[in-house]
This record gives C-alpha cells, structure tokens and sequence, in this order.
C-alpha cells in the first residue's frame, strides 16, 4: 500500500471513530438524561411560591425518596439554562426520565388537589383547615379574612362574609391564594342558591345571609340532621312573633369574641346579660352575621324548616343529642323540662 492509498483511508477511519464517539456520547445522554427509570418512587412535590432554586428542589425530591441523585437534574437544569422551578404540588411518577421530570416542573402544570372544607366554628377555624391543605398558612388566610380592604374588594364585609362559604369538597390548586378562595366561595355560592334555593329563602322571609345565619344557630343546637328542620321551625316562629330568639350558643359566641373563652360547656344567668350584638338573649332578631360556619343540611333544613307551634326547647335528658319542645301556652312544662336538664348537667358535674 503506497503513501497516497494510506492517505485517502486516513479520512474514513476518523469519521468512523467519531460517529463512534458520537454514538457513545448519544448513548450517554439518552442514560443520563431520557431514559425511563429516574424516579425511584412515585409521590407529590411541593415547591412552595418563595424562589425556589434547582438544587433546592433536588434536595425536596432527595428527602422525600423520589430519587436516589438529583444531579441529573441539576444536570439538565443548567443545559437548558433554567435556574428555578414553577411553584405548586405535583405528582412525580415512578420510573420517570430525568427530563420528563424537568420539563413538568418547569412548565407549572401542577396536580390538582380536592380541598376538603368541613363545617366549623368561624374564621380561625377555616383558616386552620385551610392552611393545613394549602400552600398559604394559617396566619396568611387569618389576614386575609381579618381585612375589611380586602373583603370589601370582594363586594363583602366583616361580619358576614363567612356566609358564602360552604362546607363541600373543591378541586383546586396548592397555591390557591385568598382572594381566589373567596372569589371561587362567591361562585359556589351563586350556583348554589339560584333558581330553587332562592325561591324557598323568600317564601320564609329571609335572604340568604339571613339564612345562613340561622342555619349556623340550628347546627349549633343540633347535631342531628333529622331534628334541624324542628329547631330551624321554632327559630322562624320566635321571629315572626317578635320574640328575641334567646339561643344559648348565640351567648356562647358573644363570649368568645369578648373575652376569648371557647371552651363553654354550659350557659349560666349571668352570661345571659353581656352587651353584645350577638346575644339573642338581650338582642331581638337575628344576630349580625353567623356564629359558625354551617353545612349545607343545616341551611336547606331552614329552607325547608318544620312548621309546628313550638317556641321552647331544651335538650333533651332522655334523648341525648335531642331536644324537648314546648307551645307558648306550655311554659310550664318548658321550665319543668329546663329543671331536668339543669339536675341532669349538676349530676354529670357539667361546669
């Protein structure tokens, strides 16, 4: 083989070493970077809203055992030249590719989750449900709902704005912030009164914030969903009457937000007399907003209330969960009932 043959082989030889390499290098990449099996486990990821830098993320996703090395990731991160990820919670599959992975993070196309809302209390309360499911914390919400710029920014107010919140069950992102919640609460609640709800609140003279904050009074007393339409009847014939309803856990909420009591097991004489707009017992009508934050079965058993003749009732001794109903000639026979109870709650050493 002369010099010149030797010569014009040289060039093939090199191009097959190179595809070789290149080959290798292909190989390397589609391993390191595209090949199934990245993720060890699957499980959700939450990058909360702060900045959140790509190795931060890779430590989320080590400590949760979503992968043995996030250096992969980091890897490809700094190819593409992304820096950090899109906030929210997603679902990490097993055996996904490094790249998948990236490319899901980095487009913010989060999992949705269902936010459960239960009936309770008031504000504190729903804050805590929500910021044991959300992104956003207990203090955040708490500010939120203890602004009135805010509220009034929504069309509503201080005292009733928990009226249009309903206990029921949300799809929804992590990251869903205050004034969205609230806007999607008004929302819900416009679907929910249109058309027959709000036919049935007009033929019992009340409007649904009305409504609602009778419906949170009947739960108060009643647990049972069979007794509420009862209770919410009573309630509705003490206003048509002009009588103060004189409800106890009206009482109990006056002294919860004067003196921050909330552990009251029972209502004595003289908590009957505190100079606040929420005890019936001194305020005739319908407090100025709810006492809690009702269900859905409390507020259509106002719709669709009982109609009796009863306007007294104390809990029942030989019914426990229920109570004892009295006409308004019978006031007897309710004082004889409230003695009973009262020696009932002395025995159980009731304070």
């Amino acid at each position: 083989m002369n010099a010149k043959q030797t010569s014009k082989r040289w060039p093939l030889w090199l191009l097959r070493l190179g595809l070789t390499g290149l080959g290798l290098l292909a190989l390397g990449v589609w391993l390191r970077f595209l090949a199934p099996g990245w993720t060890q486990e699957s499980g959700y990821l939450e990058i909360p809203r702060n900045r959140v830098s790509v190795a931060q993320v890779g430590r989320l996703m080590e400590r949760a055992d979503l992968v043995g090395s996030a250096q992969p990731l980091k890897e490809l991160a700094k190819l593409r030249g992304v820096k950090s990820y899109k906030p929210g919670r997603y679902f990490i599959e097993k055996r996904m590719s490094t790249r998948a992975v990236h490319q899901l993070l980095a487009s913010g196309r989060q999992t949705p989750l269902n936010l459960v809302l239960k009936p309770c209390s008031g504000p504190e309360a729903l804050a805590a449900q929500l910021g044991d499911q959300l992104e956003a914390g207990r203090s955040e919400w708490l500010q939120w709902f203890n602004s009135a710029e805010h509220l009034a920014q929504c069309g509503l107010d201080r005292e009733n704005w928990t009226s249009v919140v309903l206990p029921n069950t949300y799809e929804v992102y992590w990251t869903l912030k205050p004034e969205a919640f609230t806007k999607r609460m008004l929302s819900e609640t416009e679907a929910f009164w249109k058309g027959r709800r709000d036919a049935l609140a007009d033929a019992v003279g009340l409007s649904r914030t009305e409504v609602v904050v009778l419906a949170s009074i009947v739960e108060w007393e009643t647990k049972q969903i069979d007794e509420m339409p009862r209770v919410a009847g009573l309630y509705l014939n003490r206003l048509r009457e002009g009588w103060k309803l004189e409800s106890d856990p009206t009482v109990i909420r006056a002294i919860a937000l004067t003196q921050g009591r909330t552990n009251i097991h029972r209502v004595y004489s003289k908590d009957l007399q505190i100079d606040h707009p929420y005890n019936t017992y001194r305020f005739p009508g319908l407090p100025p907003g709810p006492i809690s934050i009702p269900s859905t079965q409390a507020i259509d058993a106002v719709l669709n209330a009982e109609q009796h003749d009863y306007f007294f009732m104390v809990a029942s001794t030989e019914r426990p969960g229920y109570h004892e109903y009295a006409k308004a000639d019978e006031y007897a026979k309710h004082i004889e009932y409230a003695r009973q109870y009262r020696r009932f709650l002395n025995r159980i050493k009731v304070r």
